[in-house]
């Protein structure tokens, strides 16, 4: 049975948790969710991002230059696209010409905050690793974004931006430790 997907507005909270389970990754508080990001395979950049406000793939696209699309599920054309920084943040510029940036912030505790096109804070989502597993607390700066079906998206969007530069990392850790073993 399918779980609902719930309205960041039926909740006064403030703070949120991702969590990822193998290809399915879920935004909750409290045993409810408010967004949801199934990768298709179990390999590869494409997902479904989905809030009660919607359904989206995301599909990053690109080597030297890459970005990621943002589409309504089922559509041809971008909604969003966002050019991704060196250091996992990026610029969304949605097809309205309405714009957000993703920032990179702090070195041993790396944050990703949310702005909006004229530098306020939307959230700030702070990950958190362990042992074989990914998570992150986001936390709403804006309490009129809440309202907002850009919030949700961009939640998702954030979470897997996220995903994507863990797996980078790990990727990279795991070739440089081949190379030192000289496999």
């Amino acid at each position: 049975m399918e779980e609902r997907v719930e309205r960041l507005t039926s909740t006064k909270s403030t703070q949120f948790r991702w969590a990822r389970s193998g290809k399915v990754s879920t935004l909750t508080d409290d045993g409810h969710i408010y967004a949801k990001i199934t990768w298709v395979k179990s390999w590869g950049s494409l997902a479904t991002g989905e809030s009660a406000d919607g359904r989206w793939t995301l599909k990053r696209v690109g080597f030297l230059r890459p970005r990621v699309t943002v589409r309504i599920e089922g559509s041809q054309s971008d909604l969003a696209v966002v050019k991704m920084d060196w250091n996992g943040g990026g610029n969304v510029a949605f097809s309205d010409a309405s714009s957000f940036n993703f920032i990179r912030a702090g070195f041993w505790h790396p944050e990703l905050v949310l702005a909006d096109s004229m530098g306020g804070k939307v959230f700030t989502m702070t990950p958190s690793t362990g042992l074989g597993r990914m998570g992150a607390t986001l936390e709403l700066e804006n309490e009129a974004a809440r309202s907002s079906w850009r919030t949700s998206l961009l939640a998702i969007v954030g979470w897997y931006l996220s995903v994507l530069v863990a797996e980078y990392d790990q990727n990279v850790t795991l070739i440089a430790a081949a190379g030192a073993s000289g496999r």
